[in-house]
């Protein structure tokens, strides 16, 4: 994806193997009730999934897979992501065996902002896929009243095997229902950072505190998750410290 930006490449120009990467998914950015529009950074975003290469019904891993059959329906789904979540985890030494994977507590959901922007994006994608209006009515705000094209042409509607579950807790988008349908799929997603905070962790020259030799260069110095991709930005990190090493370096030689 970084080589297709860089290089300006059309997705549609790709073929093969490579088509199936860039061309499954679909992504946009909003705003939650809680989200700062006058400073212009969305606190929601939304991926829409359709194409599975594997051909099994969600594509999750370990997922049974069958043949694509052509009359059968297809699957798609809407995700909505909170991109400013307040949750903070915390991360602890598992052993003194520095090879041995760290403990990891996300702490999902202990704050309370962070389901109320997942109720805002479920209604949003409620916007999405119902709506009254009738396709390509005239003189329609699109923005008010989007056009039904998912329900009415495509026949879009809720697939029972993830539903169901929830609606003992409330009415289908009810706050209940999105509630519990929250707890039982959320996952992380991409792009964790701040386990190694600046400023908590490490100093400004991205040393550990309290520990001679050890640098901290990647994601896991960023305090706050940025509401993009941190691809620019943990590249940047990398440069600047490649130039604090050749500075500190540089300085010892002289003395």
């Amino acid at each position: 994806m970084y080589e297709v930006g860089r290089r300006g490449i059309d997705t549609l120009e790709i073929t093969g193997a490579k088509l199936l990467i860039f061309m499954f998914q679909v992504s946009g950015l909003t705003y939650s009730s809680l989200g700062d529009r006058e400073g212009r950074q969305p606190d929601l975003q939304f991926f829409f999934n359709g194409l599975y290469a594997e051909c099994s019904r969600t594509g999750a891993i370990g997922e049974p897979m069958k043949r694509c059959q052509p009359n059968e329906p297809r699957n798609i789904s809407i995700s909505g992501i909170a991109l400013l979540p307040r949750s903070v985890g915390y991360l602890t030494l598992n052993s003194s065996d520095p090879l041995e994977p760290p403990l990891f507590y996300p702490n999902y959901f202990d704050h309370p902002d962070d389901m109320q922007m997942l109720k805002d994006s479920a209604q949003h994608i409620r916007k999405i896929v119902e709506t009254d209006l009738p396709i390509g009515a005239p003189n329609s705000n699109v923005e008010e009243h989007p056009p039904k094209v998912l329900k009415s042409k495509w026949g879009i509607r809720s697939d029972p095997a993830y539903t169901s579950r929830c609606l003992r807790a409330g009415p289908e988008w009810s706050d209940e229902y999105v509630a519990c349908m929250a707890r039982q799929y959320t996952d992380p997603q991409n792009h964790q950072c701040g386990t190694a905070a600046l400023g908590l962790v490490v100093d400004p020259r991205l040393r550990v505190y309290n520990v001679k030799g050890v640098r901290v260069m990647d994601a896991s110095v960023v305090p706050i998750p940025p509401t993009g991709n941190p691809q620019a930005a943990i590249m940047m990190v990398a440069e600047k410290s490649v130039a604090l090493l050749k500075e500190d370096w540089a300085s010892l030689s002289q003395t």
